[in-house]
C-alpha cells in the first residue's frame, strides 16, 4: 500500500475492499477481518423447576464453592471481588477439548428474584463470551422455578466444529449442572422434560414453525438452541 503525505487520506478504493474470506478496511495501515474463526452467535432458552426454596437457590448461585462443585469440568472458582469471579473450566465439544480460563460478572442483580451474568474465557482452542439473563419464581410450594436467556459467541476451533455438535454439547453441560445443582443443595432433579411439558402448549406451537430450531424447542429437552446467520444480531 502506498505512503501518503501527511493530512492525506488513500483513495477510498484503497480505504475498503471485499474478498471472499469478507470484508477488509485499510485505514493507516490497520487491517481488520470479519467472518474468519467465529461461530454466528448464539442463543439459549432453558427453564428447571427446581425442589427447592427461592431463597436457598439464590444463595448457592452466588457462592463460588458450590458453583465449582456443580459446573462440568470447572477446576477453579475464585471470587475476585464481590461480583466477579475467576474460573478455569475444561470441557470437550466433539473432538475439541477446551480448557478456559475467564472471569464471570453479575451485574443488576435483584435478590432473589433476577440478575444478568457476563462471561468470558479464552483457551488454545478458541474463546467464548456472552452473557446469561437469569430469573428466579418461587411457585408456592416451597420450591422455584429458574429460567435463562444465554447468548454467546465462540472463536478458533470452536467455531469449526457445528452448531450440532455445540448444540448437543451445550444442552448437555445444561442438564448436568442443574442436576449436579440440585443434588448439591439436597433436592432431587425434575428432568428438563418435565418442566418443558408443564409450560403449556410452546413446543407444538415451535414445531408449527419448522426448521431446525423448531426441533430443538419440541424435542423435550427444555432448551432451544438458536444458530443465526452471520451478520445478524
Amino acid at each position: 500500500m502506498p505512503v501518503y503525505p501527511t493530512g492525506r487520506r488513500p483513495p477510498m478504493a484503497l480505504l475498503q475492499r471485499k474478498s471472499a474470506s469478507g470484508r477488509q478496511s485499510f485505514y493507516n495501515g490497520c487491517t481488520s477481518r470479519r467472518g474468519t474463526g467465529r461461530s454466528p452467535p448464539m442463543e439459549m432458552t432453558s427453564a428447571r423447576h427446581l425442589p427447592i426454596e427461592r431463597d436457598t437457590v439464590w444463595d448457592a448461585l452466588n457462592d463460588p464453592a458450590v458453583l465449582q462443585a456443580c459446573i462440568p469440568g470447572c477446576e477453579a472458582m475464585e471470587r475476585l471481588e464481590a461480583d466477579v469471579y475467576e474460573t478455569a473450566v475444561t470441557t470437550r465439544v466433539g473432538p475439541v477439548k477446551a480448557r478456559f480460563r475467564g472471569h464471570i460478572r453479575i451485574t443488576d442483580a435483584e435478590p432473589p428474584e433476577r440478575y444478568t451474568l457476563s462471561f468470558e474465557g479464552q483457551g488454545g482452542a478458541g474463546f467464548a463470551k456472552g452473557s446469561a439473563d437469569v430469573e428466579l419464581e418461587a411457585d408456592g410450594d416451597g420450591g422455584c422455578h429458574i429460567r435463562y436467556v444465554a447468548r454467546a459467541k465462540v472463536g478458533g476451533k470452536l467455531a469449526q466444529v457445528g452448531s450440532r455438535l455445540l448444540d448437543g454439547t451445550a444442552r448437555k453441560l445444561s442438564d448436568q449442572f442443574f442436576d449436579s445443582f440440585t443434588r448439591h443443595l439436597g433436592g432431587e432433579p425434575v428432568p428438563a422434560g418435565e418442566e418443558a411439558a408443564s409450560d403449556g402448549n410452546d413446543a407444538p406451537a415451535a414445531a408449527e414453525s419448522g426448521g431446525d430450531d423448531a426441533a430443538a424447542g419440541a424435542s423435550g429437552s427444555g432448551h432451544g438452541w438458536k444458530f443465526w446467520k452471520r451478520g445478524e444480531s
